[in-house]
């Protein structure tokens, strides 16, 4: 605080204000009002503006006042018997002029920091409309095109056609990823937990063609951050390949914690998918390359499809303190 030029004048500023209080006690012999204290402090309101001080150190700032100003006090009363009532005044001034300034200050900056979240919180829905109007219905009109081209392909498409098909698929994944963004930017205060990462996934999807369910038991609040995290980036991963590739009606996720154990599933009706084929291609719906993030976990994952009946992802990963034989 003393550091910036502003904040070090504001500093002095108070400094001699508290002085001026104390000087009044000194000459009255009575201490000044909680009413006088608080009038005293708001002589300096238009002195604060464009000055953002962080509550550490303007509570730094006030014990090293009161502490400077209080031993001053000591010096000029004295400490015997006689000037104990004065002494007393004067350290009661000391502490309502301080108290009223600390008081002053704390709510200031909470009503700055309010008008600042106020602001942010709009700018983000402005980015958030923009966005969506520029960006996004682009997007879903680049997108729609190409699904009215491909109505034409044969069931065989050609190489060509495929590549068209390809980018049809990028941008389906796009929209749904800007979806999200859009979602968050409306909202961002989530409360942090899977559940809630999941259930504010869900709704940035917007498929109304698509029943999304999504079950999470169990107490998470145990589990690390950095667990959680890897959890729902796979578990979201796998309900991107499924929206663009699957073309499914219903999803399910479902998630389990237990004490020593977590288990999640993702389960889709649409077309599957030959999953030995997938593995010795390496592309296509990129779900195996989740089992790669779970075993880092020290967990599994396992993938369950077949052309016609739809996949199913399931994932088991030990949270601490899990028996070594699982």
């Amino acid at each position: 605080m003393l550091h910036h030029p502003s904040g070090k004048r504001f500093s002095d500023l108070q400094a001699v204000l508290v002085l001026d209080d104390c000087a009044q006690t000194l000459r009255t012999g009575q201490a000044i009002s909680v009413e006088e204290a608080e009038t005293s402090a708001r002589r300096t309101v238009d002195q604060r503006i464009g000055l953002l001080v962080d509550q550490p150190a303007m509570a730094e700032a006030s014990a090293l006042l009161f502490e400077t100003v209080a031993i001053a006090l000591r010096e000029v009363i004295g400490t015997d018997s006689d000037s104990a009532t004065l002494r007393g005044e004067a350290l009661l001034t000391l502490y309502r002029s301080v108290h009223a300034r600390w008081q002053l200050h704390t709510r200031q900056h909470a009503s700055l920091l309010e008008a600042v979240e106020k602001a942010a919180e709009a700018k983000r829905h402005t980015l958030a409309r923009d966005v969506h109007d520029r960006v996004g219905n682009n997007i879903s009109l680049a997108m729609r095109q190409l699904e009215l081209y491909a109505l034409s392909f044969p069931e065989e498409p050609t190489q060509d056609q495929r590549t068209v098909l390809s980018a049809r698929d990028t941008l389906v994944g796009t929209l749904l990823q800007l979806r999200e963004l859009i979602t968050w930017l409306h909202d961002p205060s989530t409360d942090g937990t899977l559940r809630a990462g999941l259930e504010a996934f869900v709704e940035a999807m917007q498929m109304p063609d698509v029943q999304l369910d999504v079950e999470v038991d169990g107490d998470e609040s145990p589990v690390s951050p950095k667990i959680l995290d890897e959890l729902f980036l796979v578990l979201r991963e796998c309900l991107l390949n499924a929206l663009v590739h699957a073309r499914a009606g219903r999803l399910t996720v479902r998630v389990a914690f237990a004490d020593n154990e977590a288990r999640a599933s993702v389960e889709d009706d649409g077309i599957g998918f030959d999953v030995h084929e997938a593995s010795l291609a390496r592309h296509g719906h990129g779900l195996i390359s989740m089992g790669e993030r779970v075993t880092q976990l020290g967990g599994s994952f396992q993938l369950t499809s077949r052309p016609g009946y739809g996949t199913r992802a399931s994932l088991w990963i030990p949270l601490p303190g899990a028996a070594d034989d699982e």
